[in-house]
């Protein structure tokens, strides 16, 4: 049975149950792929499980909610780096609650994952210096590297594929439209990358748990439970994003990405909405004729609206600056700006830069008005 949300039309994606412990070894006869059959044999704790299928008994970890005795249909959908179980039949009424849920986790604190990464160099310390028999140091050299590819900074910023490579290491799991967007072929789900953030993250967090049933002194306690904290706190934010996505993309057709932007040595973010003219539109075209929308706070520019449109090579770029002085900046450069766009192969028909106030503010009426507006989220922020 499909898994539907109380959001109306929102498509909701398959809760998924990842097994941490083998108590009957091996469970090599699980195949990715197949659709068995899964008993509840005890409820450890609010999320982690004692389970049992194909004649094999494992721990196992998932948000959905179970009882001792349940029996659910999964689809295995890996084997490596970790058995993951997609859950086939959970309840809707849960599901529809833990993405409404995700959703007002993520309008409090959109700006959670710059905030994650504001924490990196303390994060790589912590998992460097701590040993974990389940994540072995190849696996933490991987996760790492996943992190910085996801700002867009100096080292990045040449990468002509990088709103594709941040959708899918990210692991928000990006549907056709933005393999559409990020100008590629559209690749069925199970082609992508396997090794993405959240993929990483899920093994760190079973990793993590397996160690912490062990016996540690009070320094190697610490470590593992300040690991445990970020862990909780990047998946979490992961799956906000993801909830945000899936609201914007039934609400516009389009997509919503949030990019972490390293400026000097801050990080900020850019928050870009990027949606067709015709919603109805499939495949590579449905992004051909567009609009993008970004909102951003620089370090010396301050906060900047841009509102693009796009239509068979040609663009009317439209910029808003809270100062004069961001006004004149961006107004001395605007000529390098319309000849590098010109020399990747757009006519600019219209460049305007203007001062207007209150863009944060305006920022967060957006979101509200086209991303959360039609997803039935009660708005209890002024």
């Amino acid at each position: 049975m499909a898994v539907n949300s109380v959001i109306p039309g929102m498509p909701a994606r398959p809760e998924t149950v990842s097994v941490t412990s083998k108590t009957n070894l091996p469970l090599s006869q699980f195949k990715a792929g197949e659709t068995i059959t899964v008993s509840v044999i005890e409820k450890i704790a609010a999320d982690r499980y004692l389970m049992s299928a194909k004649n094999a008994t494992f721990r196992a970890t998932g948000s959905v909610l179970l009882n001792a005795g349940d029996q659910i249909r999964v689809r295995v959908q890996s084997v490596q780096p970790q058995i993951v179980f997609n859950v086939l039949d959970a309840a809707p009424q849960q599901m529809a609650a833990k993405i409404n849920g995700q959703l007002l986790q993520w309008r409090v604190n959109p700006d959670s994952f710059v905030q994650l990464l504001a924490r990196l160099s303390e994060f790589s310390s912590l998992l460097k210096t701590t040993g974990l028999p389940g994540f072995p140091p190849q696996e933490a050299d991987a996760l790492l590297a996943i992190f910085g590819g996801l700002i867009f900074s100096s080292r990045t910023k040449n990468n002509s594929m990088f709103v594709k490579d941040f959708l899918s290491r990210c692991g928000l799991l990006p549907e056709s439209d933005s393999a559409a967007a990020a100008g590629s072929a559209i690749r069925p789900s199970e082609d992508l990358p396997k090794d993405n953030l959240k993929a990483l993250l899920l093994k760190l967090e079973a990793a993590l748990q397996e160690a912490r049933q062990g016996k540690q002194g009070r320094q190697e306690t610490a470590r593992l439970a300040a690991l445990s904290s970020f862990v909780t706190g990047a998946l979490g934010s992961i799956e906000g994003r993801q909830a945000a996505s899936i609201a914007y993309q039934q609400n516009e057709s389009g997509l919503y990405l949030q990019v972490p932007l390293a400026l000097g040595q801050v990080l900020r973010q850019a928050d870009i909405f990027i949606f067709p003219d015709d919603k109805n539109t499939r495949g590579e075209n449905k992004f051909s004729f567009c609009r993008v929308v970004i909102f951003i706070d620089m370090d010396i520019l301050g906060h900047i609206a841009v509102d693009v449109s796009l239509k068979a090579g040609r663009m009317n770029c439209l910029i808003q600056c809270e100062t004069e002085k961001s006004v004149q900046l961006i107004g001395e450069t605007a000529q390098k700006l319309k000849d590098a766009l010109c020399a990747i192969g757009y006519a600019v028909d219209r460049f305007d830069c203007f001062k207007a106030t209150g863009l944060s503010r305006k920022k967060m009426e957006y979101i509200d008005e086209i991303l959360l507006g039609s997803s039935g989220i009660v708005n209890n922020f002024v």
